[in-house]
């Protein structure tokens, strides 16, 4: 048996890499997969987060080219418009039982499904440099903003589905990952399906 002095350094680089264990990688088919943004993206340097904030600025519109290439519970590592990110969780984790959900808010595997070209052009301008107008639909301001970190004053939206977000008539968003409920910054409000006032 080693004496107990001469174990420590023997111990030390093993903990070192326990500590430095990659993270647990998430299977989805989705990875690796032709994928194309649903909203107008904000990026924060070389960060994306799971809900949109108000503050970072528009970076891509929607219909932008993405692929996914590591998922693991805490980030996920892809690259938009050849550009390599890393989008994050906040208020959550990738799960395999709920990512399906969180890929189908953030992604479509057609711009074709968005149906830009079948905007007026005001509206697909507002939309692809993240601009919320009065009159839009609900699924308009959704292009435009992404999904609120919460509705309907603090309901957390992570694991709520794009078509639950949809039915909820205030969507709240924070300035940046940093803040909470507190921290609200711009509000949307919709009536009969349209925004009726955008609260900043």
């Amino acid at each position: 048996m080693l004496p107990i002095r001469s174990a420590v350094p023997l111990l030390a680089p093993c903990l070192l890499l326990a500590a430095c264990a990659a993270p647990p990688v998430v299977q989805h088919p989705a990875i690796g997969q032709p994928l194309f943004t649903r909203f107008t993206v904000r990026v924060d340097g070389p960060k994306i987060y799971s809900s949109n904030y108000s503050d970072p600025p528009p970076g891509y519109p929607p219909g932008t080219s993405a692929t996914i290439s590591v998922i693991t519970p805490d980030r996920i590592d892809l690259v938009v418009n050849g550009v390599p990110y890393q989008l994050y969780a906040v208020e959550g984790t990738f799960q395999p039982g709920t990512l399906d959900t969180f890929i189908h808010k953030y992604f479509v595997t057609n711009p074709g499904e968005l149906q830009l070209e079948t905007m007026p052009p005001q509206t697909r301008s507002a939309i692809q440099s993240g601009t919320v107008i009065p009159g839009m639909t609900k699924l308009e301001a959704y292009l435009a903003m992404g999904p609120p970190p919460q509705v309907n004053f603090g309901q957390k939206t992570f694991l709520m589905p794009l078509e639950a977000i949809l039915e909820q008539n205030r969507w709240e968003y924070y300035p940046n990952v940093f803040t909470g409920f507190f921290g609200v910054r711009r509000v949307i409000l919709f009536a009969s399906g349209e925004v009726v006032q955008v609260i900043q």
